[in-house]
């Protein structure tokens, strides 16, 4: 082989390596696309039928994109339409609404209404993420009232961002997370939980080690309401109504109004834990692709804390380190249960909307 032939063989393989590249490039764009996240909740069979003079619309499913974005799907508005969901034996999710299929380019895990459904009720959403990879949560109290901590791949609670409807639920002060305040679980649609780094576009400062991010159901397209009750040891009770107004007259508006009372003795100690817990939602959907929608939760609870352990305190009484039941006026003691009460009111407002202006400006 002479220079000149080894000059064009070198040729050859160059242009062939180059073409290898582009395909691989190719491929890896066409695996990785983000695509519109979907995860078959229960939905009205008729919510694009019924018209009154003009075409109600559904809420927008977000355009894929042809290369990868870490650009996520925070707010509501963001998520795909619901699906029609087949309630029967044969035609449930796979594992239950616990096991959703992903195609987001990242670690992330979903539950849907259907799992959160078959779990005990008032549960909060530290509890009920807690079978998911990576998550290890603790509950003060079986209910949940009195809180709980959560650490994902060695990170806490603070370490991670938490968003119901697209706002951050993080406290302002030390990033802290109070689950027991945060939703009622029979209007929860979908629970994610992203492990490793959150979306470019998430409201949070404190997300280093993921996010957890939360939606509430839409309102009903038709009149209606639900009742759950329980009521189980440690004279733990529990009462939840909701009541769907379907559309308002003839428009486009549709909301929902929820109403909680729960309660519970402490598994160990004097006093208990109490909440009272409010939500509604409204939401106007027109044209192609507008949705214009309002979340307001309401929260009012009264809990006694419960005293911290340390080894000397576990071998001497164990379990039972709690704080005294009964006031003495003679010796008044720091340890009496009264005054380690924990009550607190909040609030959280939201308006997630999205507005289609031309076919490409939203």
């Amino acid at each position: 082989m002479n220079v000149k032939e080894g000059l064009r063989l070198t040729i050859i393989l160059m242009e062939q390596f180059t073409a290898m590249q582009k395909l691989l490039a190719t491929s890896a764009l066409i695996g990785f696309t983000t695509l519109p996240f979907s995860a078959g909740f229960a939905a009205e069979p008729d919510a694009t039928k019924k018209t009154v003079g003009h075409v109600r619309a559904s809420a927008p499913s977000k355009v894929s994109s042809s290369e990868p974005s870490m650009m996520g799907s925070t707010a509501p508005t963001d998520q795909a339409p619901e699906k029609v969901e087949v309630k029967g034996a044969r035609h449930r999710q796979v594992g239950g609404g616990l096991m959703v299929k992903e195609d987001a380019p990242k670690s992330r895990s979903t539950i849907t209404s259907e799992y959160i459904e078959k779990q005990a009720t008032g549960l909060n959403p530290m509890q009920l993420i807690e079978m998911l990879p990576g998550v290890n949560t603790t509950s003060t109290d079986p209910m949940g009232l009195s809180g709980g901590h959560m650490t994902m791949r060695g990170l806490t609670e603070s370490q991670i961002g938490f968003t119901l409807e697209g706002f951050p639920i993080n406290d302002i002060g030390n990033y802290a997370v109070y689950p027991q305040e945060i939703v009622d679980p029979e209007n929860l649609r979908s629970i994610n939980v992203e492990q490793g780094s959150a979306d470019l576009d998430s409201p949070h400062i404190s997300a280093t080690g993921g996010a957890v991010n939360m939606y509430l159901m839409n309102p009903k397209d038709h009149l209606g309401g639900k009742i759950v009750g329980s009521y189980g040891n440690y004279n733990a009770r529990r009462i939840f109504g909701r009541l769907d107004t379907g559309y308002v007259g003839h428009t486009n508006v549709k909301g929902y109004v929820s109403f909680s009372d729960a309660a519970e003795q402490s598994w160990r100690g004097p006093g208990g834990q109490n909440k009272m817990h409010g939500e509604t939602k409204w939401m106007s959907a027109w044209g192609k692709g507008n949705v214009v929608s309002f979340s307001l939760v309401g929260n009012q609870s009264t809990g006694v804390l419960f005293p911290s352990t340390n080894m000397a305190a576990w071998q001497s009484k164990g379990v039972y380190n709690t704080y005294e039941s009964k006031w003495d006026p003679k010796h008044p003691s720091a340890n009496y249960y009264q005054l380690h009460r924990n009550p607190f009111t909040n609030i959280y407002a939201s308006a997630p909307s999205t507005f289609t202006l031309t076919d490409n400006l939203t």
